[in-house]
């Protein structure tokens, strides 16, 4: 029960921080540094958000009515594969890009893509043309409203008015 010499507590370590280990490279994709996941994020969210804009009763009509995509959209495979496509294209054509009947349906679904997107495009240009024209008139309208008001005549008219207005100082 002797009064012995206690052994101290060991102190609390310290973690130290984890540092990257530099020393040696690792291997990347050979497009890696082509590739922002937040631009990929971002591009994902701005399709989602303008669906309505592209996915059109329109171009689901020309999917039905063709029957390669028809067939393909109803194949729950086929949706699996178009789905890596959107996710993982260059993982996907690697897997897929030698079957011949993947290639033609791609390039089929492409070409309808391409066509649809830019129809899409034409029209909203039409769209913002159609609306810059209608300010424009309005514009125009209240302009001529202005220069037949009794009381933008009188502004117009009087001189000391006009040159307050003109005055930098006011």
């Amino acid at each position: 029960m002797g009064g012995g010499a206690k052994k101290p507590k060991p102190k609390p370590q310290q973690q130290k921080p984890k540092v990257e280990d530099v020393t040696h490279v690792k291997a990347q994709e050979k497009n890696a540094n082509l590739r922002f996941d937040e631009v990929q994020d971002n591009m994902k969210s701005q399709l989602e958000k303008s669906k309505d804009q592209w996915c059109t009763p329109d171009l689901l009509e020309k999917i039905m009515k063709s029957p390669r995509l028809s067939a393909a959209f109803s194949d729950p495979a086929t949706m699996k594969v178009l789905q890596d496509m959107g996710s993982d294209p260059q993982g996907t054509m690697q897997k897929y890009g030698n079957n011949p009947e993947f290639k033609e349906l791609l390039m089929e679904f492409s070409a309808l893509m391409g066509g649809h997107l830019e129809q899409v495009g034409k029209k909203e240009e039409e769209e913002k043309k159609k609306e810059e024209e209608k300010r424009q008139q309005e514009i125009e309208r209240q302009k001529k409203e202005m220069e037949n008001d009794p009381v933008m005549k009188k502004i117009n008219t009087d001189t000391q008015v006009k040159a307050l207005l003109e005055d930098p100082k006011v």
